[in-house]
Parts: structure tokens; C-alpha cells; sequence
């Protein structure tokens, strides 16, 4: 499998490798620290409903999370120490917070200041997310995560939002509802690429927009391509096909 090498951020696959300290709880249970030598980095976890995060979001149409199962990671502190090699991981895109099931059952939310990126194991890949403050993109919150789709010639992020929703029972039919409003989640996804310049434009899955975000030396090529590609150039999949052959 081709790692994504951050190029924008100093993390390389040797972090993960390599990878020999133990995390253990000091202070309280709230907080856990890595020990490396006489340094130690600590990152501080919060109680989900604290965090305003409903019981009940699991049971919504569509659920709250980038991945709904547990599953193994990594994450990265902005001291660039490696963290979370005994926790599972779950992203919520909803609430853009990364949830933690520690080794004893417990379940936390990182401060999300104090991690530079994260990484986690899915469909038997490695999917890594990157901190908004890592990349100079401005949102409207601070430190939300990019997942990092390409990362050679040039870097695309996306960043993908899960929305909350409700329609009446009268908008829709629905034998089970009881008159009560129908909730749901709904995604959403945005998606930048890194210029010539090392700053991020926006991208959207048209012709005129990719040609407009990549080198205008690559205008030819890029007509080319689409009008080879139609059917898929409106997807992810085409969009990432085409900055392979870029490459």
C-alpha cells in the first residue's frame, strides 16, 4: 500500500513504526501522558456528553461517524510524539471531534488544539487526517481535520461534514413514526488542493474548477483527460485518477 507522506507537517511513517512508548494515566483519569525519556507530552480527554455529544446520535439515520466501528490509529500530538497505540478510534464528522475507546472500555474526546493529526485504519487502509492549523485553510471554527486524500506533486485535503436534519411526518410517509419529525444525518464535502505557491485553493468537482486550482501548464491535458473520462470526473475516484497521471 503507498503511504501518504505529510509534506506540510513534520510526521513521517517511521512515527508509526517505530512506535515503542506506552501510554499511561497520570494525575486522573482524565488525563494521559507519553513517556519518551525524561520528556513528557500530555494530551487532555474529555467525557463525550460533556462535549455536548447525544446519546442518541448513534440510533439517527445516516449516524454521526466517519467510520461507525471501532477501529485502530494513531495520532499524532503537535509535539510530534505519537500517541493512542492501545485506544480505537472513531472520527464524528458531526461534531468534527475524534472519539477514543481507551484500553479499559471508556470512551474520550481529545482537545483537539493539542493534536496536529490523526490516523486510522479502515476497508484495510490507512486514512490520515490532518488540524486545519497544519494547512493555513480558514473555516469557521479552528482546528477542524482535513482528511488527506493525495500527497505527491500536489496535496488534496477534503474536509466532509455530517449535517443533523428533521422532516415532519407529513412531509414524507413513514408507517412507524407516530407523528414525530423523521432526524437524519446528511454529508456534505469540500475539497482543497495545494498550489505552486504552498497555499490551498478551494476545489469542486467541475472541469472549469480543477483547471482553474491546478497549473494552467496542465489546461491541455486536463481537457483532454475530461472529455476521455466524462462519466467519472464528476467523483473523488476521477478527480484523484487525474492527479495521478499528473504525476
Amino acid at each position: 500500500m503507498k503511504i501518504l507522506l505529510l509534506a506540510f507537517i513534520s510526521l513521517t511513517i517511521n512515527c508509526f513504526s517505530s512506535l515503542q512508548a506506552q501510554v499511561s494515566s497520570v494525575v486522573n483519569v482524565s488525563m494521559y501522558a507519553l513517556n519518551i525519556g525524561e520528556e513528557m507530552n500530555t494530551v487532555t480527554l474529555n467525557d463525550p456528553v460533556s462535549m455536548g455529544f447525544r446519546n442518541d446520535f448513534e440510533a439517527i439515520e445516516g449516524g454521526p461517524y466517519y467510520n461507525d466501528e471501532w477501529l485502530k490509529g494513531r495520532v499524532v500530538l503537535k509535539s510530534g510524539q505519537v500517541v493512542g497505540s492501545e485506544w480505537l478510534f472513531k472520527y464524528n464528522t458531526f461534531q468534527d471531534e475524534l472519539h477514543i475507546q481507551l484500553k479499559s472500555g471508556n470512551v474520550k474526546i481529545p482537545v483537539k488544539e493539542q493534536i496536529q493529526s490523526f490516523m486510522i485504519e479502515k476497508d484495510g487502509k490507512q486514512h490520515y487526517f490532518v488540524n486545519s492549523a497544519q494547512t493555513g485553510i480558514v473555516e469557521k471554527e479552528d482546528n477542524v481535520f482535513f482528511e488527506v486524500l493525495h500527497s505527491e506533486r500536489f496535496t488534496l485535503l477534503k474536509k466532509s461534514s455530517k449535517h443533523y436534519g428533521e422532516l415532519e411526518s407529513d412531509e414524507f410517509y413513514c408507517s412507524t413514526c407516530n407523528n414525530t419529525p423523521f432526524s437524519f444525518f446528511f454529508v456534505s464535502e469540500k475539497y482543497y488542493v495545494k498550489d505552486r505557491k504552498g497555499k490551498f485553493k478551494s476545489l469542486k468537482l467541475t472541469k472549469k474548477s480543477i483547471s482553474n486550482a491546478l497549473p494552467k501548464s496542465q489546461y491541455l491535458f486536463i481537457n483532454s483527460y475530461w472529455k476521455k473520462n466524462r462519466n467519472k470526473m464528476k467523483t473523488e475516484q476521477g478527480l484523484l485518477d487525474l492527479l495521478q497521471h499528473i504525476e
